[in-house]
């Protein structure tokens, strides 16, 4: 992938090349990709977003957190 255009909307192009097998996957981004939408799309395709969000808003997300961590 280039750095020229909204790298955001390449995304879903990347994840259909993602070949995965069982498990839990974690897409990890930085704060750049911090969009509801793409959390929503990543969520679609059965991974969980790691994603910090922008501003003041701090920790992981609780959700995430449930998963990664269950018993």
């Amino acid at each position: 992938m280039t750095a020229n255009g909204n790298e955001r909307e390449k995304l879903p192009q990347l994840l259909d090349k993602v070949k995965v097998a069982g498990g839990l996957y974690i897409v990890e981004a930085d704060k750049g990709y911090d969009n509801k939408m793409i959390r929503l799309e990543i969520l679609k395709r059965g991974y969980y977003p790691l994603i910090p969000y922008r501003g003041k808003k701090k920790g992981i997300d609780k959700w995430v957190a449930h998963m990664r961590w269950k018993s």
